[in-house]
């Protein structure tokens, strides 16, 4: 943390378990890309 920025967007990213959303995410968000994910402790 302690980053600066110019723009600051957050995004709620929301679907089905199973389907990528952490794979997105770290994708556009860090950089890189893994296509082996355990599944996320999702809320209902």
């Amino acid at each position: 943390m302690g980053e600066d920025y110019d723009y600051l967007f957050k995004c709620i990213v929301v679907g089905d378990g199973g389907v990528g959303k952490t794979a997105l995410t770290l994708r556009f968000s860090k950089g890189f890309f893994t296509e082996d994910y355990k599944m996320t402790i999702g809320v209902e």
